[in-house]
């Protein structure tokens, strides 16, 4: 499968979309224990750690396969080529993802363009601040960016655990999350 390189069966990309390395960032690392477990190697990426500008439209990378924007993409897209699967952790903002998260998710499209994504795997960490049928429905909604960016990138969309949470500990008390993430995690790894 083109999407999918060589040597990279057990090898998961963690994409920590948080400005902060609070509960988003603890969400994956509750999956990484898990993975390791379970003969997996992750590799966590905080993306507020890297320089990754908005995508500007040239379309240059639809005609050469390789996005003409000289930054910190270069580096992260050779990761992202070189995984079997894919964890994203996000916090929701106004229904949606943090912009530097878009950003890099826009910047992928070469990656896209080429099937270089084709038949990875995906699970995904929301976690919100809202309470109630209003806090289900922000991470909802956030759910179903990531399930139709699977479908159009051809990956398989294993799942997604969405949590409430405010204050950077709020998480570490949840049993029933961390049993989530860890469950969903070993999906990545282990075989079907």
């Amino acid at each position: 499968m083109k999407g999918i390189e060589e040597n990279a069966e057990k090898k998961v990309v963690g994409i920590c979309g948080s400005p902060k390395k609070n509960n988003s960032w603890w969400m994956l690392q509750r999956a990484v224990n898990s993975i390791e477990k379970n003969g997996g190697t992750v590799e966590i990426i905080h993306l507020g750690d890297y320089e990754i500008n908005w995508c500007d439209g040239c379309l240059t990378c639809e005609e050469t396969g390789v996005c003409r924007i000289k930054d910190d993409m270069i580096y992260l897209t050779k990761k992202v080529v070189a995984s079997h699967a894919l964890m994203i952790s996000t916090p929701v903002y106004f229904n949606s993802i943090p912009g530097k998260l878009k950003c890099f998710i826009d910047r992928l499209n070469p990656l896209l363009v080429n099937d270089r994504l084709n038949g990875k795997k995906l699970i995904v960490f929301i976690v919100g601040q809202l309470t109630g049928k209003e806090g289900e429905k922000s991470r909802s909604d956030v759910k179903r960016f990531f399930s139709a960016l699977a479908e159009i990138c051809n990956i398989d969309f294993v799942g997604s655990v969405e949590a409430e949470g405010r204050l950077s500990n709020d998480l570490e008390k949840n049993k029933k999350v961390v049993f989530q993430c860890e469950e969903l995690s070993k999906k990545l790894v282990m075989k079907e």
